[in-house]
Parts: C-alpha cells; sequence; structure tokens
C-alpha cells in the first residue's frame, strides 16, 4: 500500500511540473522581438548613388556620420540623384540583408529631397 501511495504522489508531481512548463513556454512565446523595438529615427544626409553593385549602389551618407543601405527601393527613391540632400525617416535593421560590407541595412520610411 504505501508503494501505491508514493506513486500517485509522484504522479501528481509530475502533473504540476508538466504545465508549470507549458505556462513558462506559452508566456515566453508573447515576447515582441528586436526588430518591433527598434524606433524611428530621422536625419539629413545627402544621396550617393555608385552604379556599381545592385544592393550597394544606393546609399545615404548622414550627416552624423553613419552610412545607410535602404532594403527596398520605391519609386521615391528611384528619382534621387546622387548629392540630393535628403531628409529621412528610418528604422535600422538588425541583419544585413543587403549584403554589404559597408553602413547600416534600414527600411526607409519617408525621404524628401531639401532644396
Amino acid at each position: 500500500m504505501p508503494f501505491y501511495l508514493l506513486a500517485k504522489f509522484k504522479i501528481r508531481n509530475m502533473n504540476k511540473i508538466v504545465w508549470i512548463a507549458v505556462l513558462i513556454f506559452l508566456f515566453s512565446c508573447g515576447k515582441e522581438t528586436e526588430d518591433d523595438d527598434k524606433q524611428v529615427m530621422e536625419g539629413t544626409g545627402t544621396v550617393w548613388l555608385s552604379g556599381g553593385l545592385m544592393y550597394c549602389a544606393t546609399q545615404f551618407r548622414m550627416e552624423n556620420g553613419d552610412t545607410l543601405i535602404p532594403n527596398q527601393f520605391t519609386s521615391d527613391l528611384v528619382k534621387l540623384k546622387s548629392g540630393n540632400q535628403v531628409r529621412l525617416k528610418y528604422k535600422e535593421l538588425t541583419f544585413r540583408e543587403s549584403g554589404c560590407t559597408i553602413g547600416k541595412d534600414c527600411e526607409i520610411i519617408e525621404v524628401k529631397v531639401i532644396d
């Protein structure tokens, strides 16, 4: 009889441990990713078109010293000419999808040419 009670006690404890593990897993899955935490940044800079590699051809040389590589090409970006002064709103990306060895990959939210 004591062995039966001991086995029953172990099963109850195992159930509690399993439920605790399930709850920890569920609560850990709801966290935001790093990309969601990135804030929209603003700055001014100069457009630089190299005419070279597709992914590194369009760059923004910012006044703070950063070089931004856009991850998408919209109609606004295609109209830009090398040397244009621009005001940008952008988000920095955490991973390098452009393959460019210099600069920071970013998602351009808004671009305005400064006269």
